[in-house]
């Protein structure tokens, strides 16, 4: 093989390094916004669900004084 080819290759190498580099970098880039995503799906759920356990309670308590406030003024 002669200089002038192997020196082609050598460069062809790396040009192929290049742009798997870039190729790995848009992989890692597009990889981190979808898992930015995902973890902001899931705090949106964890707030949701803690929201509607407060709701719930808060029906439940006030249920509970309804029945109870119910229960007292039947005895008077």
């Amino acid at each position: 093989m002669g200089r002038k080819s192997f020196r082609a290759l050598k460069g062809l190498v790396r040009l192929q390094g290049v742009v798997r580099g870039q190729n790995v970098k848009r992989q890692t880039v597009s990889a981190m916004k979808h898992m930015q995503l995902l973890v902001r799906v899931q705090s949106q759920i964890q707030s949701r669900r803690i929201q509607m356990l407060e709701n719930q309670a808060r029906y439940q308590a006030e249920f509970k004084n309804d029945k109870d406030a119910g229960s007292t003024f039947g005895k008077l």
